[in-house]
């Protein structure tokens, strides 16, 4: 069991941290998200212009409201993930310093 407890650790240390090197892999799911939003918006609505039959036109017209809406939620998604990067910066840098030192070094 030699070397155990470190690789113990390291798990742990891991385990539900956000590492800055994630942030890629955000960035580009909500690029992803949406474009892929946009695009299905507008296909629907060239099946709209296209479309004589009443039923098929309501259902079209109900997706295209429900999928109005996830753009809308993207830039506060942005924020949020912002905010929490700021925060996480933060919290690590300030354990790290002295008692009654500057977290500067002034």
């Amino acid at each position: 069991m030699k070397g155990g407890i470190f690789r113990m650790r390291s798990v742990l240390e891991k385990k539900g941290a956000f590492e800055l090197d994630q942030l890629q892999s955000v960035v580009i799911t909500l690029v992803v998200i949406g474009i892929v939003a946009g695009l299905g918006l507008i296909v629907l609505a060239e099946f709209m212009d296209e479309t004589d039959d009443a039923t098929a036109s309501d259902g079209i017209n109900d997706t295209l409201q429900a999928i109005a809406g996830i753009p809308a939620w993207l830039p506060l998604i942005v924020l949020v993930l912002v905010i929490g990067i700021i925060l996480a910066i933060v919290f690590r840098v300030l354990p790290g310093s002295r008692a009654g030192a500057s977290p500067m070094g002034y």
